[in-house]
């Protein structure tokens, strides 16, 4: 697991881990951070990995815009997590002057099975931002 990492989570039975990244300059301690005028909070990239040797971590939210908290199943066959997907909001140093093109996409609570390969599956209703 990263340094940089935060969220780490366990699955019980201790085989199955996940964490959070944040992206470069979004940090708080860096003076990032939706409240400073940075990057949201939420930037970064979701990872899993099994415990054991040799393991190595899987992208887990590729592709996805803000990514926040995540879970690993009791029994380590799924994690769920929070991540948008969808047509990022312009960032303001691509339109200067201009703000945002427009509200980012809603948050959405995923259950990704821990199969490679396998999609994961939207839990909360399509354009229903669900909180944090």
């Amino acid at each position: 697991v990263p340094q940089e990492a935060d969220g780490l989570a366990i699955g019980e039975g201790g085989q199955h881990c996940g964490w959070r990244v944040p992206a470069a300059g979004g940090g708080a301690e860096d003076g990032g951070g939706a409240a400073n005028g940075g990057e949201d909070s939420e930037s970064g990239a979701l990872y899993i990995a099994e415990l054991r040797p040799g393991a190595q971590p899987r992208l887990l939210t590729e592709r996805a815009g803000r990514c926040g908290a995540l879970s690993v199943s009791a029994d380590g066959s799924a994690v769920a997590y929070l991540a948008t997907y969808g047509s990022p909001a312009v960032r303001r140093e691509e339109a200067p002057g201009e703000g945002l093109a427009g509200p980012p996409p809603p948050a959405a609570l995923w259950w990704q099975p821990w199969e490679p390969g396998t999609p994961p599956l939207q839990l909360s209703p399509a354009g229903e931002h669900v909180l944090a």
